[in-house]
């Protein structure tokens, strides 16, 4: 192993500095989301620390030069600073000097260490080639080596790693590969690319610490920016299933990006209320989780403008632990649901004892009794108590949040809530449901933030306008009718607030509708005063849901399934951001208020009538949810 003096890293990354968090001592493990620990690896691209004559090896001619330097003899210029400090405590002394006499006599080269390299801005990816490992061969003979430099984040190590038959020369060659392609870049990227990319001139397997222990099996894994290990996905092209991409692994970099960016809020107030922590939900047609949370109350809710709600959606295998293996294969809409409750009182009707009789009345039979069930829509919990009635805590459910999965993956969004708060007064105890259609395998972490920021209104009513799944067809519109609403004297702001996703694909004629065709939803306030819309341009788009752009804002990348094709207002793996538009400069403030709205199906640029669904496949629906909220 040749140990040779490379280029110091000078380029600032774009991310260095801003989000930064300290390495985490441990406990480590080799789970996926464990912490990593520390590891040391050789490299050839490595800088030689304790090279201070840099002469590309280490030797007494080295050590003469650090006694003559800590003795004020001879003065380290700067550059022979950074190569002198080996410890990396800040300063050149003795203790460098017993730790390069270590590394001479037992022939330590140049080497990457995680923890003197962990700043919280990175993410570390590890490729591995194993022939006994599938896509293994494929992923390191990948012709993709241009497009994965290019579509790479700066703030991203890559590891190569071999099991072959000479790894050393097998490290060197992909070392060439890439000397080859960073030719074509300017002298900073390849400065930075020479510090980022790590070629390990040792078997895999004779590595002595975790990382040889995690590789079996794996073609690859990662470190991410939470310093947590994490799952590589399919790389292959999710339209046709063909193909093992080098070029892909750049994506999950990105997705790193988007989590620790969205998702670690430092310079953020919040008070936090977990839901549920590792939960296992196992899902099945129209099946629920729920629990019931102690919200602040009403006055305690006035501290606070702004709400988000933490999912990590993971999956487990057979141990309990996360794993792609373990989730669902299908992309499915997953609702949270805030369920104010309804009072209620049950009256017993003893003297009816047959079902059949009890049930033609119009009551229930429960337990072998007749009974009839009164509620009260006027009651709050407090009155309802005093009443000496009960409460049904699942009742008046609203979505106020929405996701769809992956095809077997794992991800992590924070998604910004804040009309929400409004559903939450007056506080006190509320149910709320999650649920995901079909029959997932879910290990559920939730979590709702609470932020305390000045804001000149906040969120304090809200109306339900449409709600529930419509098959997209000519009779879309009436089955959204026009509704009317009030808004209160005092109310500082209007908004519409919804979720709008096209769902089905219908059958012989339907156009793909309308989880693939682009649909335009118009809205109208008072007869047309005032009118808006959304569409879905990105519908059928073949790359639209894999690009870059759609990665660094939440879609989890490396999907089993055709997770690139765009969708009506959707990617698979993304959270579904609430549509809001500001109707206060458009309404009647003390007054009523009328809202209305239609669908179309967009063909070029005309809008045409919803295709009729022949009853032969997914009939084409849209799923909505809908709300005037109102601040003050």
């Amino acid at each position: 192993m040749k140990k040779i003096k490379r280029n110091i890293l000078t380029f600032l990354i774009l991310f260095q500095g801003l989000n930064a968090i300290d390495f985490n001592p441990g406990p480590y493990g080799q789970h996926y989301f464990d912490f990593a620990g520390q590891f040391k690896l050789p490299d050839l691209n490595a800088k030689l620390y304790g090279d201070v004559n840099q002469d590309e090896t280490l030797n007494i001619q080295d050590i003469i030069l650090y006694i003559n330097h800590i003795l004020s003899i001879i003065i380290f210029n700067d550059e022979q600073v950074l190569y002198a400090d080996v410890n990396a405590d800040g300063s050149v002394n003795i203790m460098d000097v017993t730790q390069i006499v270590f590394n001479i006599t037992n022939d330590i080269g140049a080497e990457f260490d995680f923890r003197n390299n962990w700043d919280g801005n990175n993410s570390y990816i590890f490729i591995h080639y194993h022939t006994g490992v599938a896509n293994s061969s494929a992923l390191w003979n990948s012709n993709t080596k241009i497009d994965f430099i290019n579509n790479s984040p700066d703030n991203v190590h890559y590891f190569f790693l071999s099991e072959g038959n000479n790894p050393e020369q097998m490290a060197i060659d992909m070392k060439a590969d890439f000397d080859e392609v960073l030719l074509n870049l300017t002298e900073e990227d390849q400065e930075h690319w020479n510090s980022h990319l790590h070629f390990i001139p040792q078997r895999a397997s004779t590595i002595n610490n975790w990382v040889s222990e995690i590789l079996p099996g794996k073609v690859a894994f990662a470190i991410d920016r939470f310093q947590q290990i994490r799952q590589i996905g399919y790389l292959g092209n999710p339209s046709n299933f063909t193909g093992t991409h080098l070029s892909y692994i750049a994506h999950e970099a990105h997705y790193f990006n988007y989590e620790f960016e969205n998702i670690y809020e430092p310079n953020r107030e919040y008070d936090e209320i977990t839901i549920f922590d590792r939960e296992i939900y196992t899902g099945g047609w129209a099946s629920t989780i729920t629990q019931l949370v102690e919200f602040p109350t009403n006055e305690e809710l006035n501290n606070y403008s702004g709400l988000s709600v933490d999912l990590l959606r993971g999956c487990p295998d057979s141990n309990g632990n996360y794993s792609d293996q373990g989730c669902d294969d299908y992309d499915r809409i997953a609702h949270l649901y805030l369920c104010d409750g309804i009072c209620y009182d049950e009256i017993e009707y003893s003297w009816i004892v047959e079902q059949d009789l009890c049930e033609q009345s119009g009551f229930s039979w429960i337990n072998e009794t007749c009974i009839s069930t009164q509620y009260f829509e006027n009651e709050s919990q407090i009155s309802c108590e005093e009443l000496n009635y009960e409460w049904n805590y699942n009742s008046e459910c609203y979505e106020i949040a929405r996701w769809i999965t992956p095809f077997d993956r794992q991800p992590h969004h924070l998604t910004d809530i804040t009309p929400f708060l409004a559903n939450i007064r007056p506080g006190g105890v509320k149910m709320i449901k999650f649920q995901e259609s079909g029959w997932p395998n879910s290990l559920l972490t939730l979590k709702l933030r609470l932020y305390s920021e000045e804001a000149e209104s906040t969120p304090q009513s809200f109306i339900p306008i449409w709600n529930g799944t419509v098959q997209f067809n000519p009779n879309y519109g009436d089955n959204r009718p026009a509704t009317q609403f009030e808004v209160p004297e005092n109310a500082t702001k209007v908004e519409f607030v919804t979720y709008i996703t096209g769902h089905g694909w219908g059958s012989n004629g339907c156009f793909n509708c309308s989880e693939f065709c682009n649909s335009n939803h118009i809205f109208s306030i008072n007869g047309g005063e005032y009118e808006f819309s959304k569409d879905h341009p990105e519908a059928s788009a073949n790359n639209h849901c894999m690009s870059i752009e759609m990665i660094s804002q939440g879609t989890i990348p490396n999907q089993y399934g055709t997770w690139g094709y765009g969708r009506a207002g959707w990617c698979p793996g993304l959270d579904v951001e609430p549509f809001i538009t500001d109707l206060t400069n458009h309404v009647y403030i003390g007054a009523s208020n009328i809202i209305d709205y239609d669908a179309c199906r967009v063909s070029g640029n005309t809008c045409v009538t919803p295709p009729v669904c022949q009853g032969d496949g997914y009939c084409p629906e849209i799923a909505m949810s809908s709300y005037i909220i109102i601040s003050y």
